[in-house]
């Protein structure tokens, strides 16, 4: 195996060693505290073992789940809507691991420009056959999009993936406008779910995740990459019932979920 030696997003060479799991080490960077796996395998077999466990798996039991369906547009819908209420307008958007195309189906047929970046071959032309999508299958530092291009850049439970993490989100900030927001979702290593299971934890799941963010590394990283931090909160299931009942923001307060839900934007 390959041994990464510096830290993905402050480049420090000194480990605390966390867990081991399946031959990994997941370890804690003593500068930033950002956890990750120290010793991934090389790209290519990352890619395979990604599109095996979650297109083969949980993407086809999708396509033949029209409940299931009609979930993810009901959650891509309540995003949308609080991404423009923060963002003050619809434009242009950009999904980097747009998968299958669910959440830009959904943005493009609320008059949003939707765009899209994924890595599986498979699931970038079932997006453009399917709903029409622009999907680029390519990683976001080769897609030379143009400087100030986006109003809004997702990652939907993908920085947790990314080798380069703080290479992207510079990328995602050349590319978004001035006022452009950048929302992502990514587990929580420092909730109460992920400390009480330790190396238990279900987002432990090396090397298809290799990062492993807290509010405070996330906000480091936005920081690095002059992103402004404007809310933090968790990532929560059935966030559309929760809202139209009156308990969203409660369920926010409690913490409850292991996932986090970040917005950021560009100032400068």
């Amino acid at each position: 195996m390959e041994c990464s030696t510096v830290c993905r997003i402050c480049n420090s060479e000194q480990f605390e060693p966390r867990f081991g799991k399946k031959g990994f080490r997941i370890e804690r960077c003593l500068h930033c505290d950002l956890t990750q796996v120290t010793n991934p395998t090389n790209s290519t077999e990352i890619t395979a073992d990604y599109e095996k466990d979650f297109f083969d798996n949980f993407y086809q039991k999708l396509q033949s789940d029209p409940k299931r369906q009609h979930y993810e547009y009901r959650k891509f819908n309540h995003r949308l809507e609080e991404i423009e209420k923060k963002l003050g307008r619809k434009g242009t958007i950009l999904d980097v691991g747009c998968s299958f195309g669910f959440f830009l189906h959904a943005a493009l047929k609320r008059g949003w420009e939707a765009y899209g970046l994924e890595i599986s071959e498979f699931a970038a032309n079932y997006a453009r056959v399917n709903f029409g999508l622009d999907v680029v299958n390519k990683p976001l530092n080769e897609a030379n999009f143009d400087p100030g291009f986006f109003d809004a850049v997702t990652l939907w439970n993908v920085i947790e993936h990314l080798e380069e993490p703080i290479e992207v989100v510079r990328e995602i900030y050349r590319i978004l406008k001035r006022g452009g927001v950048l929302v992502l979702t990514t587990g929580n290593v420092e909730s109460p779910l992920a400390r009480l299971q330790r190396g238990n934890w279900r987002m432990l799941i090396p090397p298809i995740h290799l990062s492993h963010f807290s509010p405070s590394t996330i906000k480091y990283l936005l920081q690095s990459c002059r992103l402004e931090l404007v809310e933090q909160a968790s990532a929560l299931p059935y966030e559309f019932l929760l809202k139209k009942f009156g308990l969203l923001d409660l369920c926010k307060k409690l913490n409850l979920s292991d996932k986090m839900l970040v917005y950021a934007k560009k100032i400068v």
